[in-house]
């Protein structure tokens, strides 16, 4: 159906809309002195490494998998000062829904005090699965809640007690969500929310929610980010 030369033409092309996947074993935040950036196209974000991180369908309490994930990974970037830091996620989502089944994304953090491993969240929670700082973002209200829970349900609904609203702003076009979302470094609510101090590693993980596949939760494994000190 095709020349050998049109048949190349296509090939470049596509190989144009593909975009290099940044794996890194320690996501590195961006430090600025100035204000964060508050939406998804401000150019700092040009300046900030970019992470891609897997994600995979998640187990129910049977221990069954789940409906296979339509989202397969999340990249994100971090920038911060000395007060907060902001957080750009990045993930394709073939649908955008906005209304029951809405989608759906949350940032998780080890609270504070938190030691050693905290279960995967692929099987996560457990019967003994500890309280997590979940922020969870709806494409319905529009609104990112921090709050402790030890309940994906609590996160998704918005219903955790001392929730805790972040400032957020997300764009969906052409396939893809961007979401922003600034958080204090020491917040002061939740009760018990994860600290975030420079200079050492913060671990973090992140689960999607289709609401066109509206039975899938894909979920990460915990990653590192790093905020480094200023330069001297």
């Amino acid at each position: 159906a095709l020349s050998s030369e049109d048949a190349w033409h296509l090939a470049y092309y596509v190989a144009s809309l593909q975009e290099p996947a940044p794996l890194h074993l320690i996501a590195k935040a961006h430090r600025v002195n100035d204000e964060l950036p508050t939406t998804v196209d401000d150019p700092r974000w040009n300046v900030a490494e970019r992470t891609d991180v897997p994600v995979r369908h998640a187990v129910d309490a049977n221990g069954e998998w789940s409906a296979p994930a339509t989202v397969l990974a999340v990249a994100f970037q971090a920038v911060f000062n000395d007060d907060a830091v902001a957080f750009r996620f990045l993930w394709n989502d073939p649908t955008e829904d906005r209304h029951t089944p809405r989608d759906t994304f949350v940032l998780a953090l080890k609270p504070e005090g938190a030691r050693g491993d905290v279960v995967t969240l692929q099987a996560w929670p457990t019967a003994s699965a500890p309280q997590l700082d979940l922020c969870a973002w709806s494409a319905q209200t529009g609104q990112t809640m921090e709050m402790m829970a030890r309940d994906w349900a609590g996160a998704v609904t918005g219903t955790g007690q001392d929730a805790a609203e972040l400032a957020s702003a997300a764009h969906y076009e052409d396939g893809r969500w961007q979401l922003v979302v600034r958080r204090p470094l020491e917040p002061h609510a939740p009760r018990g929310a994860a600290v975030i101090t420079p200079e050492t590693f913060t671990s973090v993980a992140m689960a999607v929610w289709d609401g066109g596949n509206a039975t899938a939760r894909a979920v990460s494994p915990w990653i590192d980010v790093m905020l480094p000190r200023a330069a001297e």
